[in-house]
């Protein structure tokens, strides 16, 4: 069992377990004496202490704060018109969080009492985000974040009053059915990496050799790539692959075609002896970065979601200022 899940486990016990004893002592203390065997003579025992329950209660304590918030107000309707909200979670429960899987809203209003949820999906910016230029040092220990799309409030709308509901996130795994570990993956055949526990969930993970890239866009080499990734998608890896290529001789880069049509993913990395690869986040691709040549000892880990992998908490926060 996990640190977080024994945690919720013991906040249940001293939240609803030792009030019950302590209320099962004091009816015990008002019988007569001849009812209340067990029952001492001296005075009836006081309230259990809160001091263990007020500690298990910081340790699952979810502190949730606004990054940003990125409203588009117009009074012309346009598609272009949204209220996006960066939000970030931090507490001791995320220690082994891979981040958050989706978000249900229960309340969104605004000042003016206007409800703001948006019916259309959560916009996830945590699974799978690019990380190549983020610093690490920036973002809190045991925390993740998740942007949050909104109704656009009306223009006399100042801030949002209310924005409550429920955190859906994923665990990290190590071992067992929801964890694929590979070593053998940069075989470049075109075909999906061979994996029974990707396959029975319906996931392909495809490695896609950066010449190939350059290959297409000189136009040789096309029956490599024909079919694998849509032109627009290659088109759109080209500068990445050429510029980093140009800007260091060291640069190794790992282009990993996802097709993962179940949303069975939660977590694509490929590590080495020095830890984990930078990646950038394309629309079918993640492309793994190393900056020190060729990685030592590589190994493709996959997280995959379930039931025992996942971990609701609620959260709310009010009087988010708009822009």
């Amino acid at each position: 069992m996990s640190i977080t899940r024994l945690l919720i486990v013991l906040f249940v016990l001293v939240t609803f377990t030792l009030p019950a004893m302590a209320e099962d002592a004091a009816k015990s203390a008002d019988k007569p004496a001849d009812q209340a065997v067990d029952t001492p003579t001296t005075q009836p025992a006081k309230p259990t202490d809160e001091a263990p329950r007020q500690t298990i209660q910081e340790e699952m304590k979810l502190i949730t704060s606004v990054v940003q918030v990125l409203d588009r107000r117009s009074s012309i309707k346009s598609i272009l018109n949204s209220c996006m909200v960066e939000l970030l979670f931090i507490g001791k429960p995320l220690e082994l969080v891979i981040g958050v899987d989706h978000i249900d809203l229960s309340k969104a209003v605004d000042d003016k009492g206007n409800d703001l949820i948006d019916t259309q999906k959560q916009v996830n910016r945590s699974l799978g985000q690019d990380d190549m230029l983020r610093n690490s040092g920036s973002q809190p220990a045991n925390s993740t974040g998740m942007t949050v799309q909104l109704k656009n409030p009306p223009r006399d709308a100042s801030q949002i009053k209310t924005l409550k509901g429920i955190a859906h996130f994923v665990l990290k795994s190590v071992e067992g059915k929801d964890y694929v570990n590979l070593t053998d993956f940069l075989e470049p055949s075109g075909k999906a990496i061979a994996s029974d526990a990707l396959k029975d969930r319906g996931v392909e993970l495809t490695y896609l050799p950066p010449q190939w890239i350059k290959d297409w866009a000189a136009k040789k080499g096309d029956e490599l790539t024909s079919g694998i990734l849509p032109a627009h998608e290659m088109a759109g890896l080209l500068p990445l692959i050429e510029g980093l290529s140009k800007q260091s001789q060291t640069v190794t880069l790992i282009p990993m075609l996802v097709n993962d049509p179940k949303k069975q993913l939660a977590q694509v990395q490929v590590t080495s002896k020095d830890g984990p690869l930078r990646r950038i986040q394309f629309e079918t691709v993640t492309v793994f970065v190393s900056m020190t040549g060729k990685p030592q000892s590589p190994t493709l880990e996959v997280n995959l979601k379930s039931d025992d992998t996942t971990m609701s908490l609620p959260f709310e926060i009010t009087d988010i200022p708009l822009p």
